[in-house]
């Protein structure tokens, strides 16, 4: 009986950590992405320094998110998002919207796609995560 009791109190606490990843990468990307999509709104009506204001709000959440992401994601995703931002600052200060509208697409869809890759994985148990894969 003991060993049912540790069993389910394992599986619980993987289950809830597996949900809060879920909905904390979800939160941090769909927060981020609507402040990114502002700045892009802002950028296209040449409202450069509401853009700058705008992903800089968005680049402050992701790195003040940033250290929990790490743990739910790739380092390599995150980091290219920290990349992508740091390109997105330099196009908004040469106001050069066709560059810049093309990295916050770009860096949009990086941000869905992580969490769509963690609601993924939360759907996967995590013996088989790292399991090699094996072709028929």
């Amino acid at each position: 009986m003991k060993h049912v009791l540790i069993a389910c109190v394992v599986f619980a606490l993987c289950l809830a950590v597996g949900l809060f990843s879920l909905f904390y990468v979800r939160a941090s990307g769909a927060q981020t992405n609507e402040l990114l999509e502002r700045s892009i709104r802002q950028a296209e009506t040449e409202d450069y320094t509401g853009a700058a204001a705008s992903l800089r709000q968005a680049k402050q959440v992701w790195e003040g998110r940033e250290r929990i992401l790490g743990i739910f994601l790739h380092h390599e995703e995150v980091d290219e998002v920290i990349a992508l931002f740091a390109q997105l600052e330099q196009f908004i200060r040469l106001e050069d919207l066709d560059d810049y509208l093309g990295t916050a697409s770009k860096n949009g869809w990086t941000i869905v796609r992580m969490g769509l890759i963690c609601a993924a994985l939360s759907a996967i148990p995590a013996s088989d995560r790292n399991a090699p894969e094996t072709m028929p």
